[in-house]
């Protein structure tokens, strides 16, 4: 009884600390950011989103990582694309084509005669003449009634028409004639009329006339084995041949046209059809003369039947046909060719958004109602397009608001097309191009990875000042700004965003501000710095991001200044009697500009007494009035407040009158033996002032001087004693090492020496 008692304590005892450890395992915060590898051990990992512009040149700034391509349907001789001028064009060839034949006089080298296909029999004489072509005819009561001539002109347009469709067609023919009318001679001789009898005559004897006499001119169209054929226009020009007109009628030069524009548009685009080559066919133009025979005897002539010009046109516009497209396409890296973490488990994509911009040259037509943009991602269409008749504009303007949500359509691979979708088949005369610009695909994934190390760069106005390489510190004039400028990067390079980049000094604590790839804030000298050095320090904090510090030194100085003439001259020469007018400028050779609102004096031999200028927009203007003969020194002061400095300016001032002898010119030389005097005096100068001087004594004298005019200076680095005997020591075996080589090497000669002599 007690052993199982004592079993049953042990079981309570055990079930409690199960369950408290069950407990502690789901409470401890700790396994909420831990896993489980494939071991069984634990690891700790951590989540970093991140939001990137994925268009490599969004710009077209080239055809780089930019290839267009056409589709199978449709026809891909519509479209064509292009880049140029920042855009990626998508051009939908329309056309316009015209074939003239205008004021075209027939002639041997162009037209020629051809049989009657009826083998008709043909008029008396038929030529091609300079005047055209050329008909004549005599009637004599025989059973040849009627007489036809034709010629042909072939026409080879060049241009395959079956891709256009004809608009408009125009044609004009010129002609004209001369016939016997009624000569008052018959036969028998007998008064009975004889000539081109027409409706209308009135003779002694009634006729019997149905049709009359007439001459009939036409022009057809036919393919080149005239197996088709069109009439286009034809004249028949009544009342030729009255009576009322005498001996002779004459038709004068007339014009005759197509009766229906229609009707020769649809001749010419049927005679097109039939041709294998969509290009040729024939025009035809003919004379057809018909005599009635009137009474018992009858005789007709025909005197001249003339052709004399043709002029045929049409315009046709191109044919774009349906499910024609053409696309601009870029296959991008892969998201997870992106990722710089080195040791990420696995990532997520949390939005994709697509937005760019588009231009119509010309309004879209209205024949084409359903034709449009679409966006294809990794090979499926995104269902939202962008109809070109509803919402083209000759204007740029986003393709949507806020983009296109191609979330769903991305999981690692990013390919986009962008193409122009041809819905209906219609007519274009001229060409439109729609462009597109600004292309943007913003895709934002999250990273799973374990933590890794991070690197900061600094840059002050934009110069690398990162240690230990450079050092951390930058001299400014009051009043001008400085930017420090952090890159804080993984240890691949990439950028890290959203840390927490944060400046700090004396009474300062500033947030840098986060741009593309890096981090950066603008202090103003006169606000947040002090005249002096001021010491500040970054640091650059995210969570499983490594920490990163430096410290940056700023030294804020006065501006630098130069006092001098407008002239630019430091000399003034006048007559005795005459006004030594002074105009001085001040300038600020920090910020290259002009000094206003300053206290600008003067003094001179004759005067000790500082004398104000008077400031005229940044120009400082006084005289000395009448200045006896002999040479002086002017000498210039300015203030403009504590923060500038200002050395003074001395003016020669040379009151006299000086007459020149004349005598040859030797300036020349003067001016080369000067040049040459002042370059020689200028090298011994500064040798004799600074470069005869060790680097570390001319460091020590220009301390020296900064110290003599109060100017802040920087500390000089001191070898300690120690180091001084152990260099001296190092550079006395070095010297002893060369004695001792070259002693050998000498030995060796005087061997060699010996060898040869013996």
């Amino acid at each position: 009884m007690k052993k199982t008692r004592k079993k049953i304590s042990i079981f309570i005892v055990l079930l409690i600390v199960v369950i408290s450890s069950l407990r502690m395992f789901y409470l401890n915060p700790i396994y909420n950011s831990e896993k489980l590898d494939n071991n069984g051990k634990l690891k700790t990992s951590a989540q970093e989103s991140f939001t990137k512009q994925w268009i490599e040149n969004p710009f077209f700034t080239s055809t780089d990582n930019w290839t267009s391509s056409k589709g199978i349907l449709g026809d891909p001789d519509d479209v064509a694309a292009s880049i140029n001028n920042g855009l990626a064009n998508y051009e939908i060839l329309g056309d316009q084509f015209t074939f003239n034949l205008v004021n075209n006089t027939p002639n041997d080298y162009n037209w020629y005669h051809i049989e009657n296909a009826d083998n008709s029999s043909k008029p008396d004489d038929y030529f091609i003449v300079n005047d055209g072509l050329f008909v004549s005819h005599e009637w004599h009561e025989d059973e040849n009634q009627s007489v036809t001539a034709q010629w042909d002109r072939p026409i080879n347009l060049n241009v395959d028409m079956s891709k256009y469709n004809i608009t408009s067609a125009s044609l004009e023919v010129f002609v004209n004639a001369t016939v016997h009318g009624n000569d008052g001679q018959s036969s028998s001789g007998d008064l009975f009329p004889r000539g081109i009898e027409v409706q209308g005559d009135n003779d002694p004897i009634p006729l019997q006339i149905s049709t009359g006499d007439y001459v009939e001119y036409f022009v057809l169209i036919s393919t080149l084995d005239k197996t088709k054929k069109y009439p286009i226009a034809s004249h028949r020009p009544y009342g030729l041949g009255r009576d009322s007109d005498g001996t002779f009628s004459e038709l004068e030069d007339t014009s005759f046209i197509a009766d229906d524009e229609e009707e020769l548009i649809f001749s010419i685009n049927k005679i097109l059809k039939e041709d294998i080559d969509h290009q040729n066919f024939i025009i035809t133009l003919g004379i057809k003369v018909f005599c009635e025979d009137n009474f018992g005897y009858d005789k007709d002539t025909f005197d001249e039947l003339f052709i004399k010009n043709i002029s045929l046109s049409f315009t046709a516009e191109k044919l774009i046909n349906q499910f024609t497209s053409i696309s601009w396409n870029q296959e991008a890296y892969k998201i997870s060719e992106d990722i710089s973490i080195v040791n990420y488990t696995s990532f997520e994509v949390n939005e994709a958004r697509l937005n760019f911009k588009y231009i119509l040259n010309d309004s879209w037509p209205i024949s084409s109602p359903n034709s449009e943009i679409q966006i294809i991602v990794n090979g499926i269409p995104h269902s939202e397009t962008i109809n070109l008749l509803q919402q083209g504009d000759i204007v740029f303007k986003d393709a949507k608001s806020g983009g296109f949500d191609v979330t769903s359509l991305i999981s690692d691979d990013v390919n986009l097309s962008i193409r122009v979708f041809i819905a209906d088949h219609f007519g274009l005369s001229q060409a439109i191009t729609v462009s597109i610009d600004n292309v943007s695909l913003d895709i934002s994934y999250t990273v799973e990875f374990d933590d890794y190390q991070t690197n900061l760069q600094l840059f002050l106005n934009g110069e690398d000042k990162t240690p230990p390489i450079y050092n951390p510190s930058i001299e400014v004039p009051i009043g001008q700004n400085v930017t420090i400028t952090v890159k804080y990067t993984n240890q691949t390079g990439g950028h890290i965003p959203n840390a927490n980049v944060q400046l700090t000094g004396p009474g300062l604590i500033k947030n840098l501000k986060e741009f593309t790839n890096n981090y950066s804030i603008t202090l103003n000298s006169t606000l947040q710095l002090n005249m002096d050095i001021n010491t500040l320090f970054v640091e650059a904090t995210k969570t499983n991001f490594v920490t990163e510090e430096i410290y940056v030194t700023i030294i804020v100085r006065k501006i630098h200044t130069e006092i001098i003439t407008v002239s630019g001259d430091s000399t003034i020469d006048i007559d005795v009697g005459g006004n030594a007018q002074l105009e001085i400028m001040l300038n600020d050779t920090d910020n290259n500009k002009l000094i206003k609102g300053a206290i600008v004096t003067y003094t001179w031999d004759l005067d000790p007494i500082p004398r104000v200028l008077t400031e005229n927009n940044g120009i400082y203007e006084g005289a000395i009035e009448n200045p006896p003969e002999g040479p002086y020194t002017i000498t210039i002061s300015a203030f403009a407040g504590e923060y500038y400095e200002f050395e003074d300016f001395e003016i020669a001032l040379y009151v006299g009158t000086y007459v020149p002898q004349p005598q040859p010119d030797w300036s020349w030389l003067i001016y080369i033996l000067t040049g040459a005097i002042l370059g020689l005096v200028l090298v011994f100068t500064l040798y004799q002032t600074h470069f005869k001087y060790p680097p570390l004594v001319r460091k020590i004298r220009k301390l020296k001087k900064k110290v003599r005019k109060g100017n802040k200076t920087k500390p000089i680095p001191v070898n300690k004693r120690e180091e001084i005997i152990k260099n001296n020591i190092q550079e006395q075996a070095r010297i002893l090492d060369l004695e001792i080589t070259q002693s050998e090497r000498k030995s060796v000669d005087k061997i060699d020496l010996k060898e040869k002599v013996i």
